[in-house]
Formats: structure tokens, sequence, C-alpha cells
């Protein structure tokens, strides 16, 4: 089965807790899943068009669009710029 798996760092760090949502190719709501303490997730998903974006306190939203082909599996990483303090 084919996955869509990777990190969210911060400044060289992994962030926990940052929402990361999976998309079909026509924006439709798949999974949101929370990082691990160590960035990590891990979406399993069917081969074909995918939007992943990722949302973290006190950082902008990033978004990356994936193919994944049939039984492969395709690693997505974010790297959150931190914002300045309000």
């Amino acid at each position: 089965s084919s996955a869509v798996y990777g990190t969210v760092m911060r400044n060289g760090q992994p962030v926990d807790g940052a929402y990361v949502r999976l998309t079909g190719s026509q924006d439709e709501f798949v999974a949101e899943i929370r990082t691990a303490a160590d960035g990590a997730f891990r979406f399993w998903a069917m081969p074909g068009e995918w939007r992943i974006s990722c949302v973290a306190p006190r950082s902008g939203r990033l978004e990356q669009a994936v193919t994944l082909a049939g039984g492969a599996s395709a690693e997505v990483s974010f790297r959150m710029g931190a914002q300045a303090a309000v």
C-alpha cells in the first residue's frame, strides 16, 4: 500500500502537534492528523494526486502537491518559518 509521510521542522527542531491535512486533487478533505513529538506524520493513500498542507502555532501555512504511483510512497518535508511574536 502507498503512503505519504514526512516531518514538520522549525529551525532544525521537530514540531510537535502541527496539523497536517491530506486533501484530494479537487480539494476534498480526506484526513487530518497531528504530528508526533518527533514531528512525524503518515497517511495511507491510494495512488493519485494529493495535496498535503501543514499549519503550526507561530508559523504560516505550507502546502505541497504529491503524486503517488501504484505501490509507491512519497516523502514530504515541511520547514516552517518562525513568525515574529506579536
